[in-house]
């Protein structure tokens, strides 16, 4: 590895990300939100980017691309993005050090206030994008933050319990699972959401026997505790590709093997 000895993670989250982007004076027009109360009409002009529009996001991301491209090319800084969190890793002397040398370049560029001490973290393990991350000169481990797996087991417990959610509870349920399937099951956890997905149109919200086994079985492999260590070798054998393809009339498959 280029980075050697200890080594440690780092992250700043932006405030307001989106509020902080100004709307060109000639284009606020087409800013405007416009309301009846009373029979008076009301009309309010946005003179920042406004939260969840198009508009906003296209704008934040150029400006977000152009943070990280300054701390990368300027300052030498590898640093990694996602919408309004950055993060990265470095020597554990360094990490801090890092850190506040690019939380020091978003406050010029965004004010003062733009990123507050308490949005500013660094360690090993270190929680970022709501995932623990941990490393050693072995590999790294990805699990869901601590208080997060204890809100989902509370919440699977209720339901369990009260046999009832509704298509809105699974809806939530769901995109917190999969979130976590995602980062560290391989997206081995997929199939078992598969119950929770199907109760989202419900109306009776009555807990079918397949969504109970959903939910025990996500119950106890949250309470287990499961981290991968990912090797930073990775898989250094020769590999092979396999091609596969099927029909249904008359029923076949077929294979082809590149090795």
């Amino acid at each position: 590895m280029l980075l050697q000895g200890p080594k440690a993670l780092y992250k700043a989250d932006i405030d307001s990300a989106f509020r902080r982007i100004p709307i060109q004076p000639s284009h606020r027009r087409y800013a405007r939100v416009v309301m009846q109360a009373s029979g008076v009409v009301h009309a309010a002009t946005h003179l920042t980017m406004m939260f969840g529009s198009i508009a906003s996001v296209h704008a934040w991301h150029r400006v977000a691309c152009l943070l990280r491209a300054i701390a990368r090319r300027m300052l030498k800084i590898p640093v990694l993005l996602y919408v309004d969190d950055y993060f990265s890793i470095d020597r554990e002397v360094n990490a801090e050090s890092a850190m506040l040398i690019f939380a020091r370049l978003v406050r010029v560029c965004l004010g003062g206030d733009a990123i507050a001490n308490r949005k500013l973290e660094y360690g090993n393990p270190l929680v970022v994008l709501g995932i623990e991350c941990a490393h050693d000169h072995i590999g790294a481990t990805f699990w869901p933050a601590q208080e997060k797996v204890v809100q989902w087991r509370a919440t699977i417990e209720r339901f369990l319990a009260s046999m009832h959610m509704t298509g809105g509870e699974a809806s939530k349920l769901s995109g917190q699972l999969q979130w976590a399937s995602q980062s560290a099951f391989r997206k081995l956890g997929r199939a078992m959401l598969r119950a929770i997905y199907d109760q989202i149109p419900t109306r009776s919200g009555a807990v079918s026997c397949e969504l109970k086994l959903s939910l025990q079985w996500w119950h106890e492999v949250l309470d287990m505790d499961l981290k991968e260590t990912r090797t930073w070798l990775g898989n250094v054998g020769e590999q092979v590709h396999l091609f596969t393809d099927a029909r249904s009339t008359p029923p076949h498959i077929a294979s082809v093997l590149f090795a």
